[in-house]
């Protein structure tokens, strides 16, 4: 057995039957417990299953299996062909529309949680830590990782200035991120003030101005009158990193892409829809 990675909550070793195990401490066992209920809620190709679990003194145990690598260390050393792009974005949106369906927020999709198996056909959706069900209303104040993060994440809900509260819409900002990446190679944003990354630089998605209130905040990103701009931005990015692709798989991307980010974001349902 030896470690394959570490995060704030756990630690997942190999285990010598072939399977991963996710050791989670006693000290975040209301983590582990709630992850353990929502994955228990999911039947679906694309999201992580568990094998068994195990509750020792200090810890518990999740066993899962054993997948190849994760999207990100895939897109470190390669340059994905347009139909497997396009395979991994379709399982994105289907995985994604699953959890959106049984109210399930992911709340952290990003590279390293999308994990590729060893055939290299599909990608399936993992760590559900921070995960949360919309109908609780409660939300875990520690969402998203900052390339991945939605701006009202940062600057707070248009019901509450807490943080706390948000809604599947925050999954869907993440999914436009992760369309782009998949497509390109490249990360969207690298930080968090909203421009474009220096690999990609082409502009700035946002500017958001953090003296007004959080509600003229929010609707200065929902603006749908900037969707036309920031198309223009996001098919000059997607022609400059992406000119290898048939200009009519660009324009796809840049209306799928941008309908995550800008105005009223589409929902995962309308999506698959559309893809």
């Amino acid at each position: 057995m030896g470690t394959m990675g570490a995060g704030a909550f756990s630690v997942v070793i190999k285990h010598r039957d072939g399977t991963v195990v996710k050791q989670v401490k006693r000290e975040t066992l209301d983590h582990a417990t709630r992850e353990i209920a929502i994955i228990a809620m999911c039947r679906h190709p694309n999201i992580i299953r568990f094998t068994k679990v195990i509750y020792a003194d200090n810890r518990v145990d999740i066993y899962m299996d054993r997948y190849l690598c994760d999207l990100g260390h895939l897109l470190d050393g390669i340059q994905l062909n347009i139909p497997t792009a396009y395979r991994f974005i379709g399982d994105l949106l289907a995985g994604v529309e699953y959890l959106h369906a049984r109210g399930i927020i992911h709340s952290d999709l990003k590279p390293g949680n999308l994990l590729i198996p060893h055939s290299m056909d599909k990608i399936v959706i993992c760590d559900f830590n921070i995960a949360a069900v919309a109908s609780e209303g409660e939300h875990s104040s520690c969402v998203q990782s900052v390339p991945y993060r939605a701006p009202e994440v940062d600057i707070g809900s248009d019901d509450t200035d807490d943080p706390s509260h948000h809604d599947q819409s925050i999954d869907m900002w993440s999914v436009g991120c992760l369309i782009f990446e998949i497509f390109t190679g490249y990360l969207l944003m690298t930080n968090g003030d909203y421009a474009l990354s220096p690999a990609v630089n082409a502009g700035i998605l946002f500017r958001l101005d953090v003296t007004k209130p959080v509600d003229q905040i929010l609707a200065d990103v929902l603006n749908v009158d900037r969707v036309h701009a920031q198309r223009q931005i996001m098919i000059k990015t997607l022609t400059a990193v992406g000119a290898w692709a048939p200009i009519g798989d660009i324009r796809f991307m840049t209306h799928l892409i941008t309908d995550c980010l800008v105005g009223t974001r589409i929902s995962a349902a309308d999506a698959v829809l559309r893809f």
